[in-house]
Order: structure tokens, then C-alpha cells, then sequence
């Protein structure tokens, strides 16, 4: 057989089925694509949705580094708080899945008067890290009064691995 042509069909039908034909070389290129490419799409549907140690690190500083990038609205910042403002700079990195990242508060340096910076832990269930962010300047208070100036804050933000 060696030098003659294949006579073997690429898909041969057995069953009302079609195969590849493992005697065609063709056949079995693609058979063994198959399942390259079927391992493929199993493991990059895994890594898709499960949070790995790199990608919380490089979501956490990603989300500092944008959230100095400008200024913020006191507002907007007495209203919603840091929580949340920094749960959405994490997912608005792309890093992980969309969802899972997990920001809690963590009790105030110094003196416990609010002088020192808010400080939040940043975790998700599918990693053993965590992370310290601590945000300068302290949370503003909110005010009743609707004719307060709204000013400009801009945020210093650290990032240390560990708890706070």
C-alpha cells in the first residue's frame, strides 16, 4: 500500500452515521484535531469561570491605577462609598469572570476618628488571596443639604497583598 493512493473515503457512514475514516491519513488529521480542539474549548470554558491568582492581582491593581486616574464627585462618593466603586473597578478590568470578586470593609486605621484611610479586603471564593486597598481620603460624610458645592476628589489608592 505504500506509494498507492488512498481509496479510502475521508467519512465513511455506518449506522446512518458519518465518521472520519481512521485508514484515510485525511481522516485521522481530523480525527486528532478534534480532539485538540475539543480540549481546547473544555479548558478555555473552565478558565473562564473560575478567578485565578494572577488575574485577582492584576484586576486589583488594574482598579486601583483607574480609580486615580480622575477625579471623583464627592456625591457621588458619600452616597455610594467605596465598596462598590471599587467591586466595579475590579470587574471593569476584563480580568476573571464577570462576576465573584468579594469587597468587604476593614476597620479604619489611626485612631479610629476617620483621619487615617478607608481600607477594604478584596477576595473571590475561588482564590486564597486577599488584598488590602486602602483609599485616601476617608469616605466623605453625605449632606442634607441640596445646595452644597459638589467638589472634586481625587483618590489616592495603595494596594498590599494580604489582609488588612
Amino acid at each position: 500500500m505504500n506509494g498507492e493512493p488512498h481509496d479510502e473515503p475521508v467519512f465513511i457512514r455506518s449506522r446512518g452515521r458519518f465518521y472520519y475514516s481512521r485508514r484515510n491519513p485525511i481522516g485521522r488529521v481530523l480525527i486528532v484535531a478534534s480532539v485538540l480542539v475539543s480540549g481546547w474549548l473544555l479548558y478555555d470554558q473552565y478558565d473562564g469561570t473560575y478567578w485565578s491568582e494572577g488575574e485577582l492581582r492584576k484586576a486589583v491593581h488594574a482598579a486601583a491605577e483607574e480609580l486615580e486616574a480622575k477625579p471623583r464627585s464627592e456625591g457621588s462618593l458619600a452616597f455610594s462609598g467605596y465598596e462598590g466603586l471599587i467591586r466595579d473597578a475590579v470587574h471593569a478590568t476584563g480580568e476573571g469572570q464577570e462576576f465573584g470578586s468579594v469587597v468587604t470593609a476593614a476597620a479604619e486605621e489611626g485612631t479610629g476618628d476617620g483621619s487615617g484611610p478607608d481600607r477594604f479586603e478584596i477576595s473571590t471564593p475561588d482564590t486564597d488571596t486577599v488584598y488590602c486597598m486602602s483609599v485616601t481620603p476617608p469616605r466623605p460624610e453625605r449632606t442634607m443639604d441640596p445646595h452644597s458645592p459638589d467638589r472634586e476628589i481625587d483618590l489616592t489608592v495603595g494596594v498590599e497583598q494580604g489582609s488588612c
